[in-house]
């Protein structure tokens, strides 16, 4: 992730943070469907998982980053302190609901199948979203 907040600090991704918000977003549902792959055939050695949590953890500072830059970009001067406090409210919200969400649906689901459905959810999601916002760019 540090690496990774880096990286997006050195190369400017000014005028792309759209294409880089939905990338980022829709990798994520490949590297879910990946980990979830990797689970279902047998593999519990940590060494496996470790570049794919790695690239899930740099898909979300790139997503995070787009996600604020355009904010800041489309969202007037005067209302971007309600704007952020809105996000931050909902981040922080979120954070405990999907702790709570995964851990019920855990007792009842095996870990893979989990985490098949959020890649299988993530990709249209994320795709879907990108034509909407093509469609009607703020």
């Amino acid at each position: 992730s540090v690496l990774a907040a880096f990286a997006i600090s050195v190369h400017s991704i000014h005028g792309k943070e759209v294409g880089f918000l939905f990338t980022s977003v829709c990798c994520m549902g490949v590297v879910f469907l990946v980990i979830s792959s990797i689970f279902a055939i047998g593999i519990r050695n940590p060494g496996g998982f470790l570049f794919f949590f790695v690239c899930l953890g740099s898909l979300v500072i790139f997503a995070g980053t787009s996600f604020r830059s355009l904010i800041q970009r489309q969202v007037p001067e005067e209302m971007l302190g309600r704007v952020f406090g809105f996000v931050s409210s909902v981040g922080n919200i979120s954070i405990p609901l999907a702790i709570l969400l995964s851990g019920m649906l855990l007792e009842y689901l095996r870990l893979d199948v989990v985490l098949a459905a959020c890649g299988l959810l993530l990709i249209p999601l994320a795709l879907g979203s990108w034509r909407l916002y093509q469609r009607n760019p703020a």
